[in-house]
């Protein structure tokens, strides 16, 4: 079961990404990196034309991305649009980061699911 944080309160949202900000670029774990990466997807990401994209500004939350993406040995491409970078899922690896991520977003992950 996968929850939401709601921070209705400047408070609640300072404390919250607090907590966040410390512990990015800490964890290690591969379980970590996919429940990140997850996260990532069902917030930021999209699955369309055949292409998985996670997309962020810079920021820690990026490296982070990046950092996961590497550490999983998924393959994926760089993608610089000015104020938005994406990461692109690259070939096979878009199966495996689907199958072994698995995402909350069943509508995201079976669009356009024949194309891989």
């Amino acid at each position: 079961r996968r929850e939401a944080i709601f921070a209705n309160t400047k408070i609640a949202y300072e404390w919250l990404t607090n907590i966040i900000n410390n512990n990015l670029l800490i964890n290690n774990t591969k379980d970590y990196c996919k429940g990140f990466l997850a996260g990532i997807f069902d917030c930021e990401g999209s699955n369309s034309k055949g292409s998985i994209r996670l997309s962020q500004n810079e920021g820690q939350t990026l490296e982070e991305i990046i950092r996961c993406l590497t550490s999983l040995d998924y393959k994926f491409k760089y993608e610089d649009f000015g104020k938005c970078k994406t990461c692109r899922i690259m070939g096979n690896s878009r199966l495996k980061f689907i199958t072994d991520i698995k995402p909350g977003s069943k509508k995201k992950i079976y669009t356009n699911l024949k194309k891989y």
